[in-house]
């Protein structure tokens, strides 16, 4: 399998919605639709239209996200040389994590915000050693915060986005002004929602829930679970280390997008350890950096290719395991 998706032949953007429908399909009949909160404003407004819908369409439209954000994410890859070699590796990644355990089967805002960040990307890559960013520095400001106000727990995103401006552009107040008043307008459109019936009282709620948060204890996962979140930190471990050597052998360009991802990598794990209770579906906001690296890991082997092949299909036979519960 791992030498169909290495090689960039147009017949895998065809396997990747299958591998989508094949994962998402026992949610035909009843696809759980995440109720959202006080922590998630501008979700909350859409989950009545999601509530209207029937199941099976849900399943499609979730399909249709999980699989787009694949083929996009691998072509925005691909685009901006982000691995040293052009494949359809990332994708099948994507799709897989996003899919891997029955919880994250749900219409969930993170399924939606990956695909924000994955245009957030692009904006952030289009920086380097470009003249004129603004427009990018401003389209990115502003998805970040629509991202944030869809899921506040987020709010630390924020800060990557100052971290990779910082890393990727040379200081320009211009520019940072930009960037800050793009981040400023969704919260701002959010005041104005809210003003002026509900603008206080949701102002009090948001305090009474930071006042009151608790850092989230550990959570007791079934067998399974455990069994696949090993494998995939193995798997990311071994793609840091075999990115960590080869590092050097890239050109300047690529080295600074891998660090935009590793930089994304530990932000992600940050927010999804300070999102308020351990679920497994908090993990989706890992899948970008995590399918970009252990791809790397993947596409890089030179010798014994079987060894990464079979590395792959325990991945699988995981994914499906967690599938059927057996």
């Amino acid at each position: 399998m791992i030498r169909f998706f290495r090689s960039p032949q147009p017949a895998a953007l065809f396997v990747i919605p299958f591998i989508a429908i094949v994962l998402w399909l026992q949610g035909w009949f009843s696809l759980p639709v995440y109720p959202g909160g006080i922590t998630t404003p501008l979700w909350s407004a859409l989950v009545p239209l999601f509530n209207a819908l029937p199941s099976w369409l849900n399943v499609l439209v979730m399909v249709a996200v999980v699989s787009g954000g694949a083929i996009y994410f691998n072509l925005l890859i691909n685009r901006y040389d982000v691995l040293y070699k052009n494949s359809y590796v990332p994708a099948l990644l994507y799709v897989l994590l996003a899919s891997s355990l029955t919880p994250v089967l749900e219409v969930h805002p993170l399924h939606f915000i990956n695909l924000l960040l994955l245009r957030i990307m692009s904006s952030v890559f289009s920086f380097f050693k470009k003249e004129r960013a603004v427009p990018q520095l401003f389209n990115g400001g502003f998805l970040i915060s629509v991202a944030v106000v869809l899921y506040l727990p987020l709010f630390p995103l924020l800060l990557f986005y100052l971290f990779t401006l910082a890393l990727m552009r040379d200081f320009n107040l211009r520019e940072w002004l930009t960037a800050l008043v793009g981040m400023a307008l969704p919260f701002f459109y959010l005041a104005v929602w809210w003003f002026p019936d509900t603008l206080m009282d949701q102002l009090q709620l948001l305090r009474e829930y930071i006042t009151a948060y608790k850092i989230p204890g550990w959570t007791h996962f079934s067998e399974n679970v455990y069994w696949l979140s090993g494998y995939l930190v193995f798997l990311l471990i071994l793609g840091l280390l075999r990115l960590r050597s080869h590092y050097y052998k890239n050109i300047v360009r690529t080295r600074m997008y891998q660090q935009v991802v590793l930089l994304l990598l530990l932000f992600a794990a940050a927010v999804t350890y300070l999102m308020g209770g351990c679920r497994p579906v908090n993990f989706l906001l890992l899948i970008i950096p995590m399918s970009i690296v252990m791809a790397y890991y993947l596409i890089s082997a030179k010798r014994r290719q079987w060894l990464y092949e079979f590395m792959l299909w325990i991945l699988v036979g995981l994914i499906v395991w967690n599938h059927t519960g057996f």
